[in-house]
């Protein structure tokens, strides 16, 4: 291999194949669906507040807080992977080269999040606080300019300083980029400009404190397999990934929830996979997003019949994963110790765990719908619907 370029090419089209290979389990199925529903919802709820938002609403604030928040999550993207920080060192001196193609790939990888807050914004910024074409073409230039700086600015921190007071950093850069994004939609044209010439003197200071110090493989190593390591587990909702262990936690609060099992000799299979649902981090944070997605969705949209189709959704979406989940039999239980514990045992005990876990999602669903004053007649087909298809989902045996 000639340089750290060729290398960086093949690292970076065996990472694209990697995406790909989950990305299209992803977008497909009930997620595609419940993204269609949802953002169609969403844009005709934001559109019809738009018409009655109030004058004093703080929009300025509002999208500047955004917008900052956006510009300033810039972790780079360096495609490590553990024996790099061997197989690297005789190369080091031509590390410089390599890192400028990972920070090229993360802003391009990640500047679509502030533009797309900014093009959704666009609605309010014009109706409601009355910027202009000009200043929002202004804005386009500097989120570029500033997303730009802000990679820069954290491959620094991380290379040279090994990320010592980068939360401090992180804070400066936040209310800096703020308070450059309000002054822009206020066009107090001179603040802006004195705002931007601090925050590059801020940008440049960081720059000339660069210090000749060994390249943090650690460092950067860790970061990416975080990185990946996240996108796998949510990739492991939709489709088995091999590159994750299960997680384990006690979660001591909940052991008084176990005690509602009757302490009888069939019921030792529900108690398992009871036991198991509630301590294994996928699965329980599974079902915890999904409720918790249903509940904002149900609060958020009151067009009906987006109601009643993605609780339809969402229901059979949840499951579908605990089934799956549950079902594994890839790790050892106790009760593989115990042949006499036929498989319709077995399956008759997930059903009874998926049940309950549905039960306390159709609670939260009910409690929401009346808190956010739906309709009670609403309220009582969202209920119906959603216990029609989970408890078809539930009781759907493969034959």
């Amino acid at each position: 291999m000639k340089s750290l370029l060729d290398f960086w090419n093949k690292r970076f089209q065996s990472y694209i194949e990697e995406l790909q290979k989950y990305v299209q389990y992803i977008f497909t199925g009930h997620l595609a669906f419940a993204l269609v529903f949802a953002i169609g919802a969403g844009g005709y709820q934001y559109s019809e507040w738009l018409k009655r938002a109030p004058a004093d609403f703080p929009g300025e604030v509002l999208v500047s807080v955004l917008l900052s928040v956006t510009l300033l999550l810039s972790k780079p993207v360096t495609l490590f992977k553990e024996a790099d920080k061997v197989f690297f060192l005789p190369l080091e001196t031509q590390l410089h080269a390599y890192m400028k193609k990972a920070t090229t790939w993360t802003f391009f990888s990640q500047v679509w999040i502030p533009l797309l807050i900014l093009i959704v914004s666009i609605p309010l910024l014009t109706k409601v606080e009355g910027v202009s074409a000009t200043t929002l073409l202004v804005t386009a230039v500097l989120v570029l300019a500033m997303k730009h700086f802000s990679v820069q600015h954290e491959m620094s921190l991380l290379w040279h300083f090994n990320g010592q007071g980068a939360w401090i950093d992180r804070l400066v850069r936040f209310l800096l980029q703020g308070v450059i994004f309000f002054f822009l939609f206020k066009e107090s044209w001179l603040f802006v400009g004195i705002s931007l010439l601090v925050f590059v003197v801020f940008h440049l200071v960081l720059q000339r404190k660069k210090e000749n110090v060994a390249f943090p493989f650690e460092t950067f190593i860790e970061m990416e397999n975080r990185r990946m390591m996240r996108f796998y587990r949510f990739a492991n909702n939709f489709t088995d990934v091999p590159h994750i262990t299960p997680s384990i936690r006690r979660r001591k609060y909940a052991d008084g929830l176990f005690s509602v099992i009757p302490y009888k000799q069939k019921n030792a299979e529900t108690y398992l996979l009871a036991r198991k649902f509630i301590r294994s981090s996928d699965t329980f944070y599974l079902w915890v997003r999904l409720t918790l997605i249903l509940a904002v969705i149900i609060a958020l949209v009151d067009i009906s019949f987006v109601q009643y189709a993605l609780t339809a959704v969402f229901a059979f979406a949840t499951v579908l994963q605990l089934k799956a989940a549950l079902s594994q039999q890839s790790e050892f239980k106790l009760d593989a110790l115990f042949p006499a514990v036929s498989e319709e045992t077995r399956r008759q005990a997930a059903a009874n765990v998926v049940s309950t876990a549905q039960f306390v999602q159709l609670i939260v669903l009910i409690v929401t719908a009346i808190l956010t004053k739906v309709p009670i007649l609403h309220v009582g087909i969202l209920a119906f619907l959603h216990v029609v298809v989970s408890q078809s989902v539930v009781r759907y045996k493969k034959r």
